[in-house]
């Protein structure tokens, strides 16, 4: 186990302020890999909640299955159903999603006078203290890129939310691209996903050149926006039956304005 005082940290006031990293090279997959082992103190303090409320779980879990067990040995009568292998699968559903537990807790079945199944538990402080020390507010990212530094993996890793976001965007029956599918043949589909993701690749730059403006929306609002910018034609006809017509935009909110004006979109209108 590394200390974390051999991690080397970040500039403070930036969003990496709470994130250490600690760099080695390592031989994964048949090849030598940069890897990066990254802590961030929030995560971590996010995490030991979550643990110690796992562990109160467990504890009331094994309190109340060894209670039942002290009581046979107390009545001296022992249920048929009730055999060591019985107790060990209660204390595996009591674990169950909580495999890690294992590694904290010190649990043993045992037989008294050969026949009473004893349950003997205890939370390892060691063990507690060594697993937090060991997993806790921690990410491990390796790469075969040689001249990379810790603020560019952790950086361009931090970005795997929004690339998930892209394609639950593109899969989204009411906002997204994909769906409705109106084709069956393999050069239909590919040229179908062709236009579907550019048409995701001209989002995203919208969105990245709004958030020049401080405008942070999503790009499926930021569509929206735009769709109801749109150019009225009003129809005027005198009593003499002679009609002229005027031409004018939406009234714009201050989102749209700023977008309106920004792209110049007042060329794609009639003057």
């Amino acid at each position: 186990m590394i200390p974390t005082k051999e991690y080397d940290g970040f500039e403070k006031e930036t969003k990496l302020e709470n994130v250490k990293v600690y760099k080695t090279t390592k031989t994964l997959y048949g090849g030598e890999k940069q890897v990066f082992i990254k802590y961030n103190k929030e995560f971590y303090e996010a995490e030991y909640q979550t643990l110690m409320n796992q562990i109160s779980e467990t504890k009331l879990g094994l309190s109340d299955l060894d209670a039942r067990l002290k009581g046979y040995v107390k009545l001296k009568s022992l249920p048929s159903n009730v055999t060591v292998e019985s107790v060990k699968n209660n204390i595996t559903r009591i674990l169950k999603g909580r495999c890690h537990l294992k590694k904290i807790f010190d649990i043993d079945v045992k037989l008294i006078d050969e026949k009473f199944p004893d349950l003997q538990w205890n939370l390892n402080q060691e063990k507690l203290t060594d697993y937090c020390e060991t997993y806790l507010g921690k990410t491990i990212y390796f790469t075969n890129i040689e001249k990379i530094s810790s603020k560019e993996v952790i950086e361009t890793y931090s970005l795997q939310n929004e690339i998930e976001k892209v394609f639950k965007i593109s899969k989204d029956r009411n906002t997204g691209c994909w769906w409705p599918k109106y084709h069956w043949t393999d050069q239909k589909i590919r040229v179908h996903a062709f236009y579907c993701y550019l048409s995701l690749l001209l989002k995203s730059l919208l969105q990245l050149e709004l958030k020049t403006l401080g405008i942070q929306d999503e790009s499926q609002n930021i569509v929206e926006e735009l769709h109801e910018i749109y150019e009225v034609n009003d129809t005027f006809i005198n009593k003499k039956g002679k009609s002229f017509s005027r031409r004018r935009t939406s009234k714009l909110n201050d989102l749209q304005e700023k977008i309106y004006n920004h792209f110049n979109l007042s060329k794609y209108f009639s003057k």
